[in-house]
């Protein structure tokens, strides 16, 4: 494990041993530390790392360049997290109308009683496991490969998952819930419309409801936003794997760390299963929005071809021309 430096001794142990001034950074470090400029983005710009792991770096790079890439990052930060915003907001609505309308339909009119929700998840393991749901490979007694799910895991999430929302709401136990809600609750014997419960939830949380959601509905909220007549199941899957990814990239820029380096490492062969088809579905819908305010012209930036960056490269430029 490496001994800590000041930002001072690790500018000059750069310049002494990698090659690399970054003279004048020190600006910059009252915004960002050390390791959110230059860790993220050094294997786009290093020449060749030895089997020590020390990078090597063109003479004429500079703080410049990584600041460049920096701007470029916080472009694609503040677009993601207006894109993955209005997703969200849609998901959101989406599933608010098809449940509650569903839930008025069958009697309740006041959109109160979950346990008729259970009637819209899924309970067929053969219709196909959510993504995220840990499972383990078997034959059954005629020989055919079944996946079946850790420690009952799909069924307590199909069963519990609501409930437990109300239950925290309403006994003031989750402190991230609005207190309107927790006002709602009191005023109405503890009792919470599923369409104000719903605007509670994280994007973690709609996305695992829409995933335990029957592949009906789930259609239903693909054809609206594709706005597509017909809808193949394995499209409707790949898409719930997608869910998985967006919501990590929510993750990283909503707590403002580098997402450039999550985007462009280890991109799939195939291009549904890949982080751009996830990148490429939040920034077209947003743009597709009747409240399309992001228009700002996107940060230039230069980065020299070597050998070893290519791929880096090669991948950022993907993600810069959706942009």
């Amino acid at each position: 494990m490496k001994d800590y430096k000041t930002d001072e001794e690790l500018i000059e142990y750069f310049k002494l041993e990698r090659n690399l001034d970054l003279s004048g950074s020190e600006k910059y470090f009252e915004e960002f530390r050390f390791s959110s400029i230059y860790t993220p983005y050094k294997d786009l710009f290093a020449i060749n790392a030895l089997r020590s792991g020390q990078r090597t770096y063109p003479a004429n790079l500079g703080i410049s360049n990584f600041v460049e890439i920096v701007n470029l990052d916080l472009y694609f930060s503040i677009l993601l997290n207006l894109s993955v915003g209005n997703f969200e907001r849609r998901l959101k609505s989406f599933l608010s109308n098809i449940i509650c309308k569903t839930m008025r339909d069958s009697g309740d009119t006041t959109c109160t009683d979950y346990s008729f929700l259970d009637d819209m998840l899924d309970n067929d393991l053969d219709d196909g496991l959510p993504c995220f749901i840990p499972i383990q490979f078997d034959y059954n007694e005629w020989g055919k490969k079944i996946a079946i799910p850790i420690d009952g895991k799909f069924y307590n999430l199909r069963k519990d998952f609501l409930n437990d929302w109300k239950d925290e709401i309403t006994n003031c136990k989750n402190k991230k819930v609005n207190i309107y809600l927790k006002d709602y609750a009191e005023a109405h014997e503890n009792k919470i419309p599923f369409w104000l419960l719903i605007g509670s939830f994280s994007f973690g949380d709609l996305s695992l409801l829409f995933n335990l959601l029957k592949i009906d509905y789930k259609k239903g909220f693909y054809r609206s936003l594709y706005n597509v007549e017909t809808v193949h199941d394995d499209e409707i899957h790949t898409f719930s794997k997608n869910l998985s990814t967006l919501t990590t990239i929510r993750n990283i820029v909503h707590h403002h760390e580098p997402v450039i380096p999550f985007l462009i490492k280890k991109e799939q062969r195939k291009f549904e299963d890949s982080k751009l088809y996830s990148f490429k579905l939040v920034v077209n819908t947003y743009r597709k929005s009747k409240f399309y305010v992001f228009k700002e012209s996107k940060p230039i930036y230069t980065i020299e071809k070597n050998g070893r960056n290519t791929k880096y490269l090669e991948n950022l430029e993907k993600f810069y021309k959706i942009m």
